[in-house]
């Protein structure tokens, strides 16, 4: 079981060697990760003091977000139970409906990279995403044709289809998705 600690309360530091050969550290915030015990216990030092944003990521399972808060120069301890995901499959197709290569990708500002899935179609433009936290999730999809995306509604165990029909792509002035045709759910 993979554990990602936001890194915004963390510095952590890079030991780095300059073309000159003088060592130096740099430190920034940045998210860290752990693993958990066999008995599923994890532990990550060197926390400030506040709320931290908290992932987990299991295969099998959805993944868990939450927080913890951690009080200074104490332990924080916090119990979670992983619950069962949901699975999405599907082809992505170009609007003449051949198949084609792209990237499909849960979609949240708030979730890290380790937390939103993102897999690439195959030669036929099938693709498969396991595990999803069950719920409203959004999915995007973008290749050399375009963009798609939708949103779809998932519980534990659910099987779910989306054919994606890639169309133009966002206007970047607007943030608003443009759309010439109907989009693939």
């Amino acid at each position: 079981v993979l554990c990602t600690v936001d890194g915004q309360k963390m510095l952590r530091a890079y030991r780095e060697t300059l073309p000159d050969g003088r060592k130096i550290t740099r430190s920034h915030p940045g998210p860290t990760s752990t693993r958990t015990d066999a008995d599923g216990r994890f532990a990550v030092a060197g926390m400030m003091p506040g709320t931290v944003p908290l992932g987990v990521v299991a295969r099998g399972f959805a993944p868990w977000r939450g927080s913890i808060a951690v009080a200074g120069g104490e332990t924080g301890d916090k119990e979670i139970t992983l619950v069962a995901g949901f699975r999405v499959t599907g082809t992505v197709r170009d609007a003449a409906g051949n198949p084609v290569g792209g990237r499909v990708h849960v979609w949240a500002p708030q979730l890290t990279d380790l937390l939103s899935p993102t897999v690439m179609t195959g030669p036929d433009g099938a693709f498969e995403l396991e595990d999803l936290a069950p719920g409203e999730v959004n999915l995007a999809v973008d290749g050399h044709d375009g963009e798609a995306w939708t949103t779809l509604t998932g519980q534990a165990g659910d099987e779910l289809s989306w054919d994606a029909i890639l169309g133009p792509e966002r206007d970047p002035t607007t943030s608003l998705w443009i759309e010439s045709q109907a989009w693939g759910r």
